[in-house]
């Protein structure tokens, strides 16, 4: 069983459709690691199916809703056929990548579009269009610390290859770690095994201490 799993509230909102793209693409791709996950993301969408039936003659449900969750069974049966194809790649990070994240990242990583960030932290933007959210593939070399930052919105952490540690516990592949405005930590990287992770927020972080202060005008989106 994974360890830490995606609160309540982030999967119902996946369920009816009311998450953004990029939280929905953070939560589909922790469902193909997560069978318990994917078991509450069942009965969530059990539970909108029967709503729908018994509004059907008022058409009390958006159209939008009800398509979403009709649709539901089909998305999780390709989540359980995407973990099975989840070690096919072309290269070694590629093959760590599960569906349906590659597709949004495949090919950056076939052509090494990785973005140095120092301190041994390297990333690949993801959905740059959004407005809202900032949306990335990070990789943090093994052993090296990501400096010490506070949240000013919320952040969710998918871990998908190798594992690290911050202040409120380990965390390993498949495992999600939320933080919200105000909350302070600083992730280690696992010796050994590089970390990689699709990380998703509403809003930039801001790293503290003098040092933090002096880069945060360089590295502030």
């Amino acid at each position: 069983m994974i360890p830490h799993q995606p609160s309540d509230a982030l999967l119902l909102d996946y369920a009816s459709g009311a998450a953004a793209e990029p939280v929905s693409l953070l939560v589909a791709t922790h469902l193909t690691l997560c069978p318990e996950s994917r078991e509450k993301v069942a009965a969530y969408e059990a539970i909108g199916g029967m709503l729908i039936e018994e509004a059907k003659e008022t058409d009390a449900v958006p159209d939008a809703l009800r398509n979403r969750v009709l649709s539901s069974l089909d998305e999780l049966d390709m989540g359980s056929k995407q973990v099975r194809q989840a070690g096919v790649g072309k290269s070694s990070v590629a093959s760590k990548i599960p569906q349906p994240l590659r597709a949004y990242c495949e090919e950056a990583i076939e052509n090494d579009q990785w973005q140095w960030s120092g301190f041994g932290i390297k990333k690949i933007p993801l959905l740059e269009t959004q407005d809202v959210f900032d949306c990335y593939l990070l990789m943090i070399r093994g052993g090296k610390e990501v400096p010490k930052h506070d949240h000013v919105g919320n952040e969710w952490t998918l871990v998908l290859d190798g594992s690290f540690t911050d202040e409120t516990g380990h965390f390993a592949r498949g495992d999600i770690a939320e933080r919200q405005q105000g909350e302070i930590h600083k992730p280690v990287a696992s010796p050994g095994a590089d970390c990689i992770c699709l990380v998703v927020a509403d809003a930039p972080v801001a790293l503290t201490g003098a040092m933090g202060r002096l880069l945060n005008p360089f590295i502030s989106n």
